[in-house]
Parts: structure tokens; sequence; C-alpha cells
């Protein structure tokens, strides 16, 4: 889904400083996250090579660079809480801060989220000041990113709609589109979408 969303968009995310990447950097920061506490000197953390060249703009599946500071300002990945639970991350690259957009809030309450966003909020700002180059970097980056979860967003307690929705807040708040208009029948219709293109998109053509 985040890859026909690219297809789509991707033009006019970059022309915004946006860029959308796929689950795996949000998962391989997840798994290394107990092996960057146990460094000492985080400065010597040695970064997955996928993690660098992300940041550095070099990202399977996308003709076009989108290096961090340099040509994006704002960075969208999918969150997966919990094994059973997705949420977006709209993270601010200049602010140093991070707004999550959480289909089903009561999910998790505030008191787990501290150690679900350890890994993006702890692990970034060294990562960004290993990798981007300093030139780059005309904004301080904050020891720690900052976080909350955006309130005016739509709900959803029916299983199963956190993924396809969690692609849809990336969609709309990419473009400066509100997240509180949705509803239980708008999602319906936005299911059978995704599911109509990624089969014509990854098994067999419907438009033949």
């Amino acid at each position: 889904m985040l890859t026909i969303l690219w297809r789509r968009l991707g033009e006019s995310f970059l022309q915004s400083r946006v860029a959308v990447l796929d689950t795996w950097f949000s998962h391989t920061l997840a798994l290394d996250y107990n092996r960057y506490q146990k460094t000492k000197k985080k400065s010597t953390f040695v970064w997955h090579s996928l993690i660098k060249n992300y940041i550095r703009g070099v990202v399977p599946t996308r003709s076009a660079r989108m290096a961090w500071y340099t040509d994006i300002d704002t960075v969208y990945v999918p969150l997966n809480w919990g094994k059973g639970h997705w949420v977006a991350a709209a993270i601010d690259l200049r602010l140093g801060h991070v707004f999550i957009l959480d289909p089903l809030i009561i999910k998790n309450d505030k008191r787990k989220l501290p150690r679900h966003m350890k890994p993006i909020v702890e692990m970034l700002p060294i990562a960004i000041k290993e990798i981007v180059k300093k030139e780059s970097l005309t904004c301080p980056v904050p020891k720690v990113f900052s976080y909350e979860r955006v309130i005016d967003v739509y709900q959803n307690d029916r299983t199963g709609d956190c993924g396809p929705l969690t692609v849809k807040f990336i969609e709309l708040h990419a473009q400066g589109l509100g997240l509180d208009g949705l509803t239980d029948e708008t999602v319906d219709e936005m299911r059978m979408r995704f599911a109509v293109d990624v089969y014509d998109e990854f098994v067999v053509s419907l438009r033949g």
C-alpha cells in the first residue's frame, strides 16, 4: 500500500520535502534498540546499512534521492506497536518532533507510549548526528526527539483496519488534510480500493 501511495503521490511529496518510508525502517530501529542501549558510547554504535541509506536518501524502489535535511524536512513511517496495532509517525526533522497518528487511541494508553517511542526518539538524533553531513544540519538536533499523539483523528474500533488507516493517515496528513472526516463507510470503500490496487499492482493487472 505504501509503495502504491508513493508511486501515485511521490513527486508531489518530494516537492513538499516529504518522504514516506516503508516498515523496514522502524522495524530495523526496533530490532537494534537493545544493542543500542548496551553501547556505552553512542557515537561508536554501528548503524545498520539500511538505516544509513534511508537517512542519506537511498531508498529501495525510489528513483529520487531523499537525503534528510538536504531534500527532506518531514519523514512519515508506519510503526507497529505490540505486533498487533499500526500507527503512523510524522517526524518533523527541523523541530525534532514526532506527531503520532493513531486510529485507535484507547488501544494504548499514554503510559505505554514511552516504551513504544524509545527507538525513534532516542536513536534518531544520534543517527542524524553521525550520518547526516554537518553542512546540511542548519538547525540544532535535540538529544531526544519530543512526541505527541494527535487527538483530532478518526477513531476506528474494528479489528483489521489500523493498517490501511495508517497508510491513509499518511496520505492525508502529508497533503495537509484533516484526519477526522473519515467514517466507517468511507473506510470500507478505502479498504476495497486498497485491495483492488494491490491486486492490480502486484498479482494480476486488471487493466488489460
